[in-house]
């Protein structure tokens, strides 16, 4: 019986750390995809404070933080908005997955170090339809 109760822990422990190192390795994936992303539309835009994150594992977020963009009348923003949309989309390598893209123009302000300010008001949404190739405006 004690056999039989230390192979099942091992066993367990074993399958517990399989699941987690396939786990951590997806993780370390999606996490590459986003870096990709975040490279290219900093290198688009000319600008490093691009901030690129998932949601649920089907939302892409993007976050432009205190651009000259902002400055924009609401619909050149939104086109340049899609135009962001469209290259997250395209650039991000598991694209099939992903439902939709969200780009908000962000501003940002610190103070003393210790208070952080965050206003995302300007924020577009696309369905991942919207940003194929095939889509016709």
């Amino acid at each position: 019986m004690h056999r039989w109760h230390a192979f099942s822990i091992g066993s367990l422990a074993i399958l517990m750390l399989s699941v987690s190192c396939g786990g951590v390795q997806k993780a370390k994936v999606m996490f590459g995809d986003l870096l990709v992303v975040q490279s290219q539309l900093a290198k688009a835009l000319g600008r490093d404070d691009i901030r690129v994150n998932l949601n649920n594992g089907h939302l892409l977020n993007i976050g432009v933080v205190n651009s000259p963009l902002n400055e924009l009348p609401t619909e050149q923003k939104k086109a340049k908005a899609i135009e962001i949309a469209r290259l997250a989309y395209n650039g991000y390598p598991s694209r099939y997955e992903l439902t939709g893209v969200s780009v908000a123009f962000a501003i940002h302000r610190s103070y003393l170090g210790l208070f952080n300010y965050d206003d995302s008001t300007d924020s577009f949404n696309f369905e991942a339809s919207d940003l194929t190739p095939e889509h016709k405006e």
